[in-house]
């Protein structure tokens, strides 16, 4: 695909723009329309959700585009692995994360600790809908937003990289995956995955 013939792409500034906010949480001095959400004030690299159907956010966070995905995106082909990590994990913290085959939480581990990181698909699925609602972009501070369990901090991802779902699934699938998610809390344990290894990472 011919990016540049996409009339949603704009450029990723690194900062959002400071201004007030409106009922809704949103700049109303920043003129971006997000093209996951569809509202203004954000892109879709720092949009909250909703997120698709399978919990990740479906676009390309560096052309605040749908049309086209990240991993197809001719922009990549040129980023350094600290720009990829910026848009995949550093702006995804407590967010759903953006629909990719890399594996940004292996890219997490083997850096310096962050102060947040990206929900798991499985979390994003259940957060209730009025956070993506309200939530204040013009503050745009994660703390303000749940905390999954699994990818609270590095040592839980760590602990529990290889059991979370990366790949696109089927409802069946995800609401089944839900399940086994929130019985076993913060960490999967052994036999949880064992009978559902299909559906995770390896």
């Amino acid at each position: 695909m011919d990016i540049s013939q996409d009339p949603t792409i704009v450029a990723h500034p690194s900062t959002n723009v400071p201004g007030s906010a409106d009922g809704g949480g949103h700049n109303t001095d920043d003129t971006r329309r997000c093209a996951n959400c569809n509202s203004v004030g954000h892109d879709l690299a720092i949009c909250v959700g909703p997120p698709g159907f399978d919990g990740a956010i479906h676009g390309c966070p560096c052309c605040n585009t749908i049309l086209h995905t990240f991993d197809i995106c001719p922009r990549t082909t040129t980023m350094n692995s600290d720009l990829i990590y910026h848009f995949l994990v550093l702006l995804r913290g407590r967010r759903a994360p953006i629909s990719t085959r890399r594996g940004y939480l292996q890219m997490a581990v083997e850096r310096a600790p962050s102060g947040f990181y990206p929900w798991t698909r499985a979390f994003a699925t259940l957060v209730e809908p009025d956070i993506f609602q309200t939530y204040d972009y013009s503050r745009d501070d994660p703390r303000a937003l749940p905390v999954d369990p699994a990818t609270r901090n590095r040592s839980a991802i760590v602990r529990n990289r290889r059991y979370v779902l990366e790949l696109p699934v089927t409802d069946d699938q995800l609401n089944y995956l839900c399940g086994v998610y929130f019985e076993g809390g913060d960490s999967m344990d052994s036999s949880s995955s064992s009978s559902s290894s299909s559906l995770f990472l390896p």
